[in-house]
């Protein structure tokens, strides 16, 4: 059920992206190129990191460092795809004749979110390769 959830929200969302927005871009059109930043923070945030979370407890049948492993991919996976986007939503509000960042809501619980999100990966990354916890059965 999980997986058709996240498959089902990224192909709905590119669905409309593509459909009804017009498509993406990276540098020719500003409404294009911030379309560009849907698809990679729910890319990110939901389809990368809910498969990386359904990964580190669904795969009880491998050995936990080929587990530990799929799960950081997906994790910098999703990291890499974030960081594309908000660069993404930057350089189209740079493109504007009047820039303005963080004047909303939705911005700053987005960049919240991303720290939170980083904090995360720093913690998460010490625990599970640093410590002796990398060596407890799951």
């Amino acid at each position: 059920l999980a997986e058709v959830l996240l498959f089902g929200t990224i192909t709905l969302l590119i669905y409309w992206v593509f459909n009804y927005q017009g498509g993406v871009a990276w540098a020719n059109d500003i409404k294009k190129q911030f379309n560009l930043h849907y698809i990679l923070m729910t890319g990110g945030f939901i389809f990368l990191n809910g498969h990386a979370m359904l990964v580190y407890r669904s795969f009880t049948c491998c050995k936990k460092i080929y587990n530990k492993l799929l799960h950081t991919i997906f994790f910098v996976l999703s990291i890499s795809a974030i960081t594309i986007g908000i660069v993404s939503a930057f350089m189209a509000h740079n493109s504007n004749a009047d820039p303005k960042h963080f004047y909303s809501l939705h911005s700053w619980i987005g960049l919240g979110t991303m720290g939170l999100f980083a904090l995360q990966f720093i913690v998460g990354s010490c625990r599970s390769w640093c410590c002796c916890a990398a060596t407890k059965p799951l």
